[in-house]
């Protein structure tokens, strides 16, 4: 499946001048994971990894450079959504030196926004909607359950199994799901 599928128009639109080459990036094998460091080099961006960032940051995107550092100190699924967070800087143009912090609600307006878009891109690279909705297919049939009568229960399973899938924490899945009210759209389908 080319990524080109599972995205709205509007989000590969952001990606200008790399937008034909980023659609025709396939997911492996039939995974549903979204390799990062694949679209990195469509973007031509440089991935370091580097465990002596600090302890108050996650990864940052120089624009100048085009280069993304993450913070080889974090759990595999806070550095994933770090890659993405810092590939959204750049595919959103924000100029100069941004970074993901432990804790940025000290940061100035400007970039309290630019932080809120750049999580918000994270969140559709990582977990794009209509891949949500095509896991949660393959799940519910896979362990015969009504899509339309899904209990409390069924929907932490659901939410662990895409996390996992994904390559995403359980937290980052909650509030993707919440946001997109992905129970309501898969029993309203």
């Amino acid at each position: 499946m080319k990524l080109g599928e599972i995205y709205d128009p509007e989000f590969l639109r952001q990606f200008g001048k790399h937008k034909e080459k980023f659609e025709r990036l396939s997911l492996k094998d039939e995974s549903p994971y979204i390799d990062l460091d694949e679209i990195a080099n469509v973007m031509e961006i440089n991935i370091e990894i580097n465990p002596s960032l600090g302890d108050d940051k996650d990864g940052e995107y120089d624009h100048n450079s085009n280069k993304i550092i993450l913070n080889s100190k974090r759990p595999k699924t806070r550095m994933r959504f770090t890659e993405a967070h810092e590939i959204g800087h750049a595919v959103l143009d924000h100029q100069g030196v941004s970074w993901r912090e432990i804790n940025n609600s000290n940061l100035p307006g400007v970039s309290k926004w630019k932080e809120i878009a750049a999580n918000n891109f994270a969140a559709e690279l990582l977990m794009p909607s209509k891949l949500l909705l095509r896991l949660v297919h393959q799940y519910t049939e896979a362990h015969s359950i009504d899509e339309g009568h899904l209990t409390v229960f069924h929907q932490i399973f659901i939410k662990q199994y895409l996390a996992q899938q994904l390559g995403v924490s359980e937290e980052a899945m909650g509030y993707r799901i919440n946001n997109l009210d992905l129970f309501v759209a898969v029993n309203n389908d």
